[in-house]
């Protein structure tokens, strides 16, 4: 479906609010518990809270980085929509595009939008400043030095902390937006910016994320030193759609991996798109194991 920003008394199609659900079906701040009757099945709890960072509505939408930049638009949308979560980032080279200089000019103009309608931010911990890497790129490890980007998550948390409380570190870092990446790395990076991000703002959520529901990288990096370092998992379950339909599996099998780590998460914060046909190669098309 397409449909055009520029209109001024646009409604939210029906369709489209159809889809603002299914990219994000969990928010932070609710949690996962075995059902009552025993049969290891998870049913969502909401749980209140007095932070005016937190919210208990279910609706949010995350933007792709190519339309990111009209939320002056849309998030008036969201919030006529009733929609109050929106998952976007400016990059770190936007931040700090050199070294001990940070430029907050559009992060600013982001967070008091999001803040006058009323909708709240995840943001992530991503990609690399250029000055940062060892390649002079945004995607490709090894980073030059960790201290680097402890200074980057301390920074962007004792900005925007008094609105912002749920951090993913980095996107989809299974996928194409993290080369020479591994499990291990991962780890490290999450730690890090849990420990970064805390020292700041005790109260800070951090989260994973993962492309095509990859159960498998999820497991190597918590038992890599991920776990006791986060508190909610973000999933981008794209060849496995209709799981995210089927009474709770995918929350199950988030769990089962979580519990292994000794560690509980949240829920996980979950974004659908259309499911291709490839499988998962780490867990050989199961959902689960």
């Amino acid at each position: 479906m397409e449909w055009g920003l520029d209109e001024p008394n646009m409604k939210i199609p029906h369709g489209l609010a159809k889809i603002f659900f299914l990219v994000s079906l969990a928010i932070a701040g609710s949690c996962l518990e075995p059902s009552a009757a025993g049969d290891n099945r998870t049913t969502p709890k909401v749980q209140q809270s007095d932070d005016p960072r937190d919210d208990s509505s279910p609706w949010g939408v995350a933007s792709g980085a190519e339309w990111f930049s009209a939320y002056p638009k849309f998030n008036p949308m969201l919030r006529a929509a009733g929609v109050q979560w929106l998952r976007g980032f400016y990059e770190w080279q936007t931040l700090q595009p050199k070294q001990g200089y940070w430029n907050w000019t559009l992060a600013d103009r982001l967070v008091e939008n999001a803040r006058v309608n009323g909708v709240h931010l995840t943001l992530a911990f991503a990609y690399f400043a250029p000055w940062a890497s060892a390649d002079g790129g945004t995607r490709k490890f090894p980073i030059k030095d960790m201290q680097f980007w402890r200074d980057y998550v301390s920074g962007l948390v004792g900005r925007y902390h008094n609105d912002i409380k749920y951090w993913e570190v980095w996107n989809e870092f299974n996928g194409s937006f993290a080369e020479n990446g591994s499990p291990q790395i991962y780890a490290d990076m999450v730690r890090e910016a849990s420990i970064s991000a805390k020292k700041v703002d005790p109260t800070a959520k951090i989260g994973l994320s993962v492309a095509n529901f990859d159960i498998g990288f999820l497991d190597a990096a918590i038992k890599a030193g991920a776990a006791g370092h986060f508190d909610y998992i973000c999933v981008h379950p794209y060849e496995k759609l209709d799981a995210l339909l089927d009474d709770g599996e995918v929350a199950r099998c988030l769990l089962r991996i979580v519990n292994r780590s000794s560690y509980r998460s949240g829920l996980p914060r979950l974004e659908r798109k259309r499911p291709s046909l490839q499988t998962s190669r780490q867990t050989n098309g199961r959902l689960c194991y």
